[in-house]
């Protein structure tokens, strides 16, 4: 991981450095809105793209899928609970399907684990409550189901907690004329 355009330096040596990405799976509490309330669920980030953004995966039927639809403007949330880190960023989604951006789904596909790809089999409603998973296939082929979001970050910030409260640090981070600006604020 490199640094790019949407992604300051320092925030990719935290990832690396603190959260052992890309060796081990990146997950992040993603914040949207949902009928006027909010929703938390947390998602695996597959990868921070060739310009830094965070990519998420998901299906069409899925509530996520529509809330990114109707609200594109979201946040994730990226703890390490024992390094006493969190990371913000504030995205705007970029919405790609696997008829728009046939090569970059299907790259993406080959990323998701096969049991999760069962979720794609046509005979699964992803609408209904409970559906028997042993009875699903893998479709062999990037479902019209699969869909992209590609996170494009405008603000990240980033906490570092200290056992002596006093000694940690916290970070905003502000994309203008194509850097970003670092600032410290206080912790509290």
């Amino acid at each position: 991981m490199k640094y790019t355009l949407y992604l300051p330096i320092e925030l990719v040596e935290l990832f690396k450095d603190l959260f052992a990405y890309p060796e081990k799976p990146l997950f992040g509490s993603v914040a949207t809105i949902q009928n006027h309330c909010p929703r938390i669920r947390t998602m695996r980030i597959y990868e921070f793209n060739q310009d830094g953004c965070p990519i998420l995966l998901t299906h069409t039927g899925s509530n996520k899928w529509k809330e990114f639809v109707n609200q594109p403007q979201i946040f994730i949330n990226i703890v390490n609970e024992s390094k006493l880190l969190q990371i913000i960023v504030s995205v705007q989604l970029v919405l790609d399907t696997s008829e728009s951006a046939y090569e970059t789904a299907k790259r993406y596909w080959n990323m998701v684990r096969s049991d999760v790809k069962k979720i794609y089999d046509l005979k699964h409603k992803i609408e209904e409550a409970y559906c028997e998973f042993d009875d699903l296939i893998i479709p062999e082929e990037t479902p019209n189901t699969f869909r992209i979001a590609c996170a494009v970050p405008s603000f990240w910030e980033a906490l570092h907690l200290e056992s002596e409260y006093t000694k940690s640090h916290r970070y905003q981070f502000y994309l203008k004329e194509g850097s970003w600006l670092k600032q410290r604020i206080h912790v509290g």
